[in-house]
């Protein structure tokens, strides 16, 4: 949708004028100059509507720069009217039933790794520069039938080999925004076999089919 501006224009001194005699003279962020004229009775002041054409703004801030200028070449102060263009951060695609590989009853002190399908899309419509960070809590998993607590829980490993516990919201991944473009990370897709989110079984003892939840939250920073 276009930016519709309603303003008005008038002489000091509370005088009469024909608006047909004024230029509304305007440009948007220091670009080509434009010029509307008015074609109103004469009146102490004369309204006037300026369409600003929605591709030609960018997001975070537009400066647009309005005068009026009259046949005798007066011209009136400059103003500036600022368009603030809100870019967004927000997630994207991600899927909400995700597995590890099976693991057998038994199994002591072993890391599972992902199975195929995982997808944690990131989405910044933000001006250039701006970072965020994605953090990951991840709830204890209880099996659907006996509601056993499984002896372990869903952990991050990083590429250095460490394990990072998820039991509060923890940063597993940041981007600094190198374009002005629309960006979609899929944060999942960057983790490697052995690393990202995987599951830490301690000791499995009862045979079944755990559940569980992990909560995805994305930080907004400079």
């Amino acid at each position: 949708m276009d930016q519709v501006l309603d303003r008005r224009v008038w002489f000091a001194r509370d005088q009469m004028f024909s608006p047909s005699t004024i230029a509304i003279l305007y440009d948007l962020n220091g670009g080509a100059p434009n010029s509307i004229r008015l074609g109103d009775p004469a009146a102490k002041e004369a309204e006037f509507i300026l369409y600003v054409d929605k591709t030609k703004l960018h997001i975070d801030q537009n400066v647009l720069k309005v005068s009026a200028k009259g046949r005798s070449s007066n011209k009136s102060k400059e103003s500036e009217i600022i368009i603030n263009i809100g870019g967004g951060l927000q997630f994207g695609n991600i899927q909400d039933k995700v597995s590890f590989v099976p693991v057998m009853a038994g199994s002591t002190n072993e890391i599972v790794q992902r199975q195929d399908g995982w997808q944690v899309e990131v989405v910044d419509s933000r001006s250039n520069g701006r970072l965020w960070q994605l953090q990951a809590q991840a709830g204890q998993l209880v099996e659907n039938t006996t509601k056993t607590v499984l002896d372990g829980n869903v952990v991050y490993k990083e590429e250095n080999g460490k394990l990072i516990e998820l039991n509060h919201p923890t940063t597993i991944s940041s981007n600094v925004k190198d374009n002005e473009d629309i960006q979609t990370i899929d944060v999942a897709s960057t983790w490697k076999n052995k690393h990202g989110i995987l599951l830490k079984v301690n000791n499995c003892t009862q045979a079944g089919s755990y559940e569980g939840k992990i909560y995805w939250s994305l930080v907004d920073s400079m």
